[in-house]
């Protein structure tokens, strides 16, 4: 008796059950079994095609044959195809309830499924930030993955997530954050979906980034990830930045440490942050500090503007950096004071000269010191010249009012130490205490520091002999 026939579909839902229904296909299903069915009759459909042929072609091939009854030789070899190996599967371990809290190095053999190679990275985690001066260290592992992934919490002493990532044969941060994930991050080191946690698309950033008050400060590594609407390179730059001011600091505490109770002070703070490729903030080192300005140049982000005092515009300009950029004013070029010229003055002018520019000259030029005038530029205390001197007919000396600068930008009221900062080339006359800085044969500015160690009195010289002033 001939079994019933059965539907191929119902078959193939049944196979394997021992004949129990399992749930039915949906029609997607179906037609795609139904597209099978009908690729396996077409490949039947040759394969009795391909033996009509072999059947057509047996006879030249007995023709072929040699008397003794032996085949010819095969005209080529056939090179089997080899086995695939399978790929491996990726095994993923969840803790639940927040994850394994490692809090000592022995926590790490709590990560019952991870690799020997992740369980060290992350007993190194811990051993770093305790060493960093956090003794309530803790990292909380909340999820493994064998294909080299790993995420959780690095807390103890304030706190982030991370996505650690085996790259390399190296375990290392590749990812972290206090906020929700941004996607694209996570696409870019291969986070599954859902391995993490929800991540957004974030709009895109704003030209400018402000960060108020002082601005966001880098202490460590992690603080980059505060830098909120900067870009990934910048961070690292700052990241670097804020490594070589730590071993700066170490060295000036190892030689005196009065003066650098703790190295781990030193920090950098962003103010503001351009899309374009530039950036302003501070630099506080230990025990001292400038503000500086950032720019990517060909490519690599470097510092190319730092001061202790105003921003001058004329290295704005030179970095095409918009005034407005800046917090307050920057210095313009119009209260520079020197080092050849100011204000259309100049030592050595003759008599001819300084009245060739505008100036009036009183008492007698020729003789030991007579002085000039200029409207709205010397003669009075709003003035940006103090006075303007002559011996025997030519300028011996230029003195600066309070608000103007040199081009490094001391003036009126900088400290000891920005003078010495900013010309370290100079020296101090133990005969009149001026810090005496060369400009050029002949020339050289003379900065007056008070008992303050603040400048009282800025002027250009002459350093050949004259009877009007010391």
């Amino acid at each position: 008796m001939s079994e019933p026939t059965r539907d191929p579909i119902e078959a193939l839902t049944n196979f394997g059950t021992g004949g129990v229904p399992v749930n039915p296909l949906d029609p997607a299903a179906v037609r795609r079994l139904g597209d099978q069915r009908r690729r396996r009759q077409n490949t039947m459909y040759g394969v009795i095609a391909a033996v009509v042929v072999a059947a057509a072609v047996i006879p030249t091939a007995l023709i072929a044959t040699k008397d003794d009854g032996k085949a010819a030789p095969p005209t080529g070899e056939v090179t089997p195809t080899p086995t695939p190996s399978p790929t491996p599967s990726t095994t993923i371990v969840a803790f639940p309830n927040g994850g394994v809290a490692i809090k000592a190095p022995e926590d790490t053999a709590k990560l019952v499924g991870t690799s020997d190679d992740f369980k060290t990275f992350i007993k190194g985690v811990w051993q770093k930030d305790f060493d960093s001066g956090c003794k309530t260290a803790e990292i909380d592992v909340m999820k493994y993955s064998s294909a080299g992934l790993g995420w959780g919490g690095v807390g103890g002493c304030g706190g982030y997530q991370a996505i650690w990532a085996l790259k390399d044969g190296t375990w290392r941060e590749a990812l972290y954050t206090q906020d929700e994930w941004v996607c694209a991050d996570l696409e870019r080191y291969d986070v599954p979906d859902g391995f993490a946690g929800d991540c957004y698309t974030p709009a895109p950033a704003p030209a400018v980034v402000t960060f108020p008050g002082n601005g966001q400060g880098v202490h460590k590594e992690s603080d980059a990830a505060l830098l909120q609407g900067t870009t990934d390179d910048f961070k690292e730059f700052i990241i670097a930045e804020v490594a070589r001011l730590h071993a700066d600091a170490e060295k000036t505490a190892a030689t005196d440490p009065g003066a650098c109770a703790d190295a781990n002070n030193a920090a950098v703070y962003v103010s503001k942050f351009a899309q374009a490729g530039y950036a302003v903030g501070s630099v506080f080192l230990c025990p001292t500090g400038y503000a500086a300005i950032w720019k990517k140049v060909d490519g690599t982000w470097k510092e190319v503007v730092t001061t202790q005092e105003q921003f001058t515009c004329a290295d704005l300009d030179r970095y095409d950096i918009p005034h407005s950029f800046i917090e307050g004013d920057c210095f313009d070029a119009s209260k520079q004071f020197g080092p050849t010229w100011a204000f259309a003055f100049k030592i050595g002018q003759t008599t001819e000269q300084v009245r060739g520019v505008g100036g009036t000259i009183t008492g007698d030029p020729e003789g030991d010191c007579a002085t000039v005038t200029k409207p709205n530029v010397v003669g009075s205390d709003n003035d940006p010249l103090k006075e303007v001197a002559m011996t025997r007919g030519k300028v011996i000396a230029i003195f600066a009012n309070d608000g103007f600068y040199t081009p490094e930008g001391i003036g009126i009221g900088s400290t000891e130490d920005d003078v010495k900062a900013a010309y370290p080339n100079g020296h101090r006359d133990g005969v009149d205490g001026y810090w005496h800085v060369p400009i050029s044969t002949g020339s050289e500015y003379e900065i007056g520091i008070g008992q303050d160690k603040k400048v009282s009195e800025l002027l250009i010289q002459t350093t050949g002999s004259q009877r009007c002033y010391g």
